[in-house]
């Protein structure tokens, strides 16, 4: 008995050291030595749970992110010569994309050399902007348009945005408009010699500021001052530009906006004609809305020889026998614009046609209610070039008038003339082809006529027969119908029709195709 309970003990004894060797060898297997590669260290790792392998699994197979620039792919003139083709609005969107995109706009300043900043809605633009706009074009920068509706803007702004002299030595074109508190010192931070135009229309300039323009553009051609309430014409007096350092010989001023310079003077009329820089080299003069510009202004204008373009608007002291005098002087002339001025009359549009028929492009004379048709007739015979004629309630306009206009007349307003009706847009399909742009509101024309015309000038593309009593709803549906027809006809080419209902009172566009 003794001898079998000792056997059993050795063999307990014999099964626990067995196992206690087996946990050993276990242990050590599952923790490899230092002296180990790294690769067999991971194959004896103990396996991790198969959930967490999937979602491992599933980690690793995510793609990978792009470590690469997606405009290196393409060659660096061809992505400038796309993005030189972007509106300003939009290549600003795309200096925000990304880095990238803003490294490459950043490199190549002659992308920003146009800087059209217009404030379309108010906050929408600040002097920060402008500043850094203006630092991101640099030497590069050619033109500048600044137009501000809100109060974001200011002139201290205006006037910090880094224009220098020195480094924009490519800035030819300036314009800060709708800007009422631009001051002197703010338009004179932004003058450079290089400039060749400056346009600051609806500003607070005054005669100093004009005079400093003169002084630091030395290339200056073309000078807009319209609607600059504090402009008189002083800072055009001769002995002020005599005084002045020009250093070398500044270009000649060829055109001239002071159209709604209410406070100029005819002193100011007078300086024009004997400055320097504008008496011998002037062409476009646009001097509309000018409450001083009298009789005796129409006799200073004589002097300027060069002058081939004259926007002028009517005075009471004006005389049939001035302008007369003014268009024997003026020859050549391009464009004529006086509407709605008693003092014109047969002697003066026989003069005009005399001395500036074949060179004359455009004559607005609207309102002109002395003249004849008998003139009319032999003066646009003598018209050979004119493309642009507006004639609206001239009441010496009749069908035989229009038998004779020219051919090359593109641009034809005969409105609020009772004598034009469906026969004298007959007139109009043989004499006047390539029209383009036809005003016949409130004449006694119908929609069979319009119909006629629509179809017979294939150049028309738009028809103004707004308040013209013969034409009606029931009209222009059918005026909507012929355009559409010959829309689908020629391509898909557009025909607006602006119409106005007697009945509704409301002015519609309609556009045929």
């Amino acid at each position: 008995m003794l001898a079998f309970l000792e056997r059993k003990r050795l063999e307990r004894e014999q099964q626990q050291s067995a196992h206690v060797k087996t946990k050993q060898l276990s242990s050590s297997s599952s923790a490899a030595p230092a002296s180990t590669p790294i690769l067999l260290q991971q194959a004896l790792r103990p396996a991790a749970p198969s959930s967490k392998v999937s979602r491992t699994t599933a980690k690793r197979h995510l793609p990978a992110r792009k470590s690469f620039d997606p405009l290196a792919l393409l060659p660096a003139e061809l992505i400038l010569r796309i993005l030189d083709l972007l509106p300003f609005a939009s290549l600003v969107l795309c200096s925000g994309l990304t880095k990238a995109w803003r490294s490459f706009l950043r490199r190549h300043r002659d992308l920003w050399r146009h800087l059209p900043m217009i404030e379309r809605r108010p906050g929408t633009l600040n002097n920060a902007a402008i500043k850094s706009l203006v630092s991101r074009a640099g030497s590069q920068l050619q033109s500048l348009h600044i137009r501000a509706t809100g109060k974001s803007i200011t002139s201290a702004g205006i006037r910090d945005c880094g224009i220098v002299a020195a480094r924009h030595t490519q800035l030819t074109r300036l314009t800060v408009e709708a800007m009422s508190k631009l001051n002197r010192e703010a338009l004179t931070a932004l003058l450079v010699p290089s400039l060749r135009s400056v346009s600051v229309p609806s500003t607070a300039v005054d005669d100093a500021a004009v005079a400093m323009v003169l002084a630091t553009c030395l290339r200056l051609e073309q000078l807009n001052l319209a609607n600059c309430k504090l402009v008189t014409g002083s800072g055009f007096e001769p002995a002020m530009a005599s005084a002045l350092p020009y250093g070398d010989s500044p270009a000649g001023l060829a055109c001239l906006d002071i159209s709604g310079c209410v406070s100029f003077t005819p002193q100011g009329i007078e300086n024009l004609t004997r400055h320097p820089r504008i008496a011998s080299t002037l062409t476009h003069l646009f001097a509309q809305h000018i409450q001083s510009l009298n009789n005796w202004c129409l006799l200073q204008l004589t002097d300027l020889a060069a002058v081939h373009t004259l926007h002028l608007s009517h005075h009471p002291s004006f005389t049939s026998a001035r302008l007369v005098q003014l268009f024997s002087t003026l020859r050549n002339l391009q464009s004529v614009s006086l509407p709605y001025c008693p003092a014109i009359n047969d002697q003066v549009l026989q003069s005009l046609a005399q001395h500036s028929g074949p060179s004359l492009h455009s004559l607005a004379v609207e309102g002109s209610a002395n003249i004849s048709g008998l003139v009319w007739t032999q003066s646009l015979a003598q018209f050979t070039n004119l493309t642009n004629l507006q004639v609206a309630q001239c009441p010496g306009i009749s069908t035989t008038t229009l038998e004779t206009i020219p051919s090359a007349v593109s641009t034809l307003s005969v409105r609020g003339i009772d004598a034009i009706t469906d026969r004298s847009l007959d007139a109009l399909t043989l004499s006047a082809p390539n029209l383009h742009t036809l005003s016949v509101g409130q004449t006694r024309v119908t929609t069979g006529g319009l119909k006629r015309l629509m179809v017979l000038m294939p150049h028309l593309r738009v028809l103004d027969v707004s308040g013209c009593a013969h034409v009606s709803s029931a009209g222009l549906a059918e005026l909507r119908a012929v355009a559409g027809r010959r829309g689908a006809a020629r391509g898909g080419d557009e025909l607006v029709v602006v119409f106005a209902s007697f009945e509704s009172g409301k002015s519609v566009r309609v556009t045929g195709f």
